[in-house]
């Protein structure tokens, strides 16, 4: 009698699903997310995936490592937009644990993309944030890297020869902030 019905109808594979699913949901511990979502990756569920992050980042929205890992998961698959809408939302949510850790990830995951004009805004966003001294010099030798069209009197972009001058131009804004 304690048995509801419809489980006659799911798969064991279903029924399990939807067990620890709820039992992670009410339990809330951070290693029964990270350890399902291991088991239904490796059988190449990337739906159930999805959903135990989801429920993951609903209990635990201030977790880094849960927007950062949902992310990873979706670039993994090849869902690019789906990576950046969640690393979109990541960075907008207020109470993030370590969100230096999240910016970094959504950077690189855009630099790795092939995306410098994106990782660019995303450091001028950063910036506007956060005007540490470490994002400066993590900014400059992206430019340093990447070379940039830079604006020089912080009103229109001019193009600058080489990435050395984008570099140094980055430090001589850093350092009137």
């Amino acid at each position: 009698k304690w048995f509801p019905s419809f489980c006659c109808t799911l798969s064991i594979s279903d029924l399990w699903y939807f067990i620890i699913l709820a039992n992670a949901g009410m339990c809330g511990k951070e290693n029964i997310f990270k350890g399902y979502v291991e088991l239904e990756l490796q059988m190449g569920e990337i739906e159930r995936c999805r959903s135990i992050y989801a429920k993951y980042i609903e209990r635990m929205p201030h977790n880094c490592a849960a927007w950062r890992s949902f992310a990873q998961l979706e670039s993994n698959v090849g869902e690019l937009q789906r990576a950046r809408a969640i690393y979109e939302l990541a960075v907008s949510q207020s109470d993030i644990d370590m969100p230096e850790v999240l910016w970094k990830a959504y950077i690189d995951f855009e630099i790795a993309e092939a995306e410098p004009d994106h990782a660019r805004k995303l450091y001028e966003r950063l910036l506007q944030r956060s005007s540490h001294v470490k994002v400066w010099i993590s900014y400059a030798q992206f430019e340093l890297e990447f070379g940039a069209t830079v604006a020089a009197d912080g009103e229109t972009p001019a193009e600058l020869k080489g990435s050395v001058e984008a570099a140094r131009a980055i430090f001589t804004k850093g350092y009137g902030f």
